[in-house]
């Protein structure tokens, strides 16, 4: 009995490893890994993918609610130590401008202690190039010959060691990566735009505007109403000392030209024409009567006794007819 307890308690030893207590080894786990950019949409990390500082990251243990978070530093690296052997469910909180491609991953500790869990997210702006581009190698082929096949050797039954923690690489800082665009970058009186700018691998970032310069955050949008073409500039401060301007151009178009509107055509209005009212005519019918000119009537004259003279009384007196003219028209003819 006290031979196999022995046995037991040198098992125990050898997997704990020296200088370790049991309780030190149950607590000493960790997740680590990056939360980077993936501009190809592939969730796999590229070399010239950056990594994202600034997100949240939890931890959080299955069937327990309660989680562990940790924050990414510049280059988008986390660590979550003190954890116990079990299952995690690792997730990163996508922040302001960014959606997620792969930000969720279950890690089974001890097991996966060795292997770094990696999230992936997206900005969600359209991605355009970096003016920095980064120098990469290409691999060269070196044909090697096949290995002979050797003995594999038979299993013994010795206890499993616990992985070791492997300590978390030490990162170099690079030059920084910047995105500096105005989207629309044409625009007409009186629009506005927006810029917006993502950095990484920094320490100071300025937005500078024709009034001065501003302090800005490593991601963010600014909107500008410029009266005339304008180029705004982003200046970066590197983490390695280097200082980098980005430079982003808005054209200005005029206001569009008012055309002037003809007024509207009147169609003119047929007018009836007046109507004739006919006047009757009176006609007046004279019917002439003849008239008859009355016949003059002949008044005989008076008979004239002639006075005598007393002279010539005693004297024997002829008579006799005096035949005088009849004027013309009154004869009766």
């Amino acid at each position: 009995m006290k031979r196999n307890l022995l046995l037991i308690c040198l098992l125990l030893a050898m997997a704990i490893g020296p200088g370790l207590t049991p309780a030190q080894a149950q607590n000493d786990l960790f997740a680590e890994g990056y939360v980077f950019l993936d501009m190809d949409g592939d969730s796999q990390r590229q070399a010239e993918e950056p990594g994202i500082g600034g997100v949240t990251v939890t931890v959080t243990p299955l069937g327990n609610p309660t989680p562990l978070t940790a924050v990414t530093d510049l280059l988008g690296y986390y660590l979550v130590e003190n954890l116990a052997p079990g299952t995690y469910l690792v997730e990163a909180q996508p922040p302001a401008g960014y959606l997620c491609v792969d930000c969720q991953d279950q890690v089974n500790l001890p097991a996966d202690l060795s292997v770094p869990v990696n999230l992936a997210l997206a900005l969600v702006v359209p991605w355009t190039p970096t003016p920095t581009q980064m120098p990469s190698s290409t691999p060269t082929e070196t044909p090697t010959e096949p290995p002979a096949p050797t003995e594999a050797p038979l299993p013994t039954d010795t206890a499993t060691p616990l992985p070791t923690r492997t300590p978390a690489p030490t990162a170099t800082p690079g030059n920084p990566v910047i995105t500096f665009y105005a989207s629309p970058d044409t625009i007409r009186l009186p629009d506005c735009t927006t810029l917006y700018w993502w950095v990484d691998r920094a320490t100071e970032v300025f937005l500078i505007l024709p009034g001065g310069q501003i302090g800005v955050e490593g991601s963010g949008q600014h909107q500008v109403c410029p009266q005339a073409t304008t180029t705004y500039r982003l200046k970066v401060n590197g983490a390695n000392g280097r200082q980098e301007v980005v430079e982003a151009q808005v054209i200005v178009l005029p206001p569009p030209t008012s055309t002037p509107v003809p007024p509207p055509r009147i169609k003119p209005t047929r007018q009836p024409l007046p109507t004739a009212t006919a006047t009757p005519i009176i006609t007046v019918t004279a019917t002439l009567t003849p008239t008859l000119t009355p016949t003059p009537t002949w008044t005989p004259l008076p008979t004239v006794t002639p006075a005598i003279d007393p002279l010539l009384a005693g004297l024997p007196v002829r008579w006799g007819t005096i035949a005088l003219p009849i004027p013309a028209g009154m004869d009766g003819h």
